[in-house]
């Protein structure tokens, strides 16, 4: 499978940050990470976490607050 769509936003950021409930028993995360690379191959992809309980916005939020702007740069995409 080709990814030929380029988004400019994505381009322009270099770090992005990912929160998921996903867990780690599965692909899910692989195969987004492997997405985002073949949209932008020299972008630098931090997990937070994957293990929020399904569906719980208020701890993805807790936990995405250990990556507030004044931590990370203002060109990093933070994805939960």
């Amino acid at each position: 499978m080709s990814y030929q769509l380029k988004s400019s936003k994505l381009e322009s950021m270099k770090l992005i940050t990912i929160t998921t409930d996903f867990g780690n028993l599965n692909g899910f995360t692989g195969t987004m990470k492997g997405v985002i690379y073949g949209i932008t191959p020299d972008a630098q992809i931090v997990d937070i976490t994957h293990e929020i309980p399904a569906q719980d916005v208020r701890t993805g939020a807790i936990a995405c607050s250990v990556c507030t702007i004044d931590k990370c740069s203002a060109k990093s995409n933070h994805m939960m």
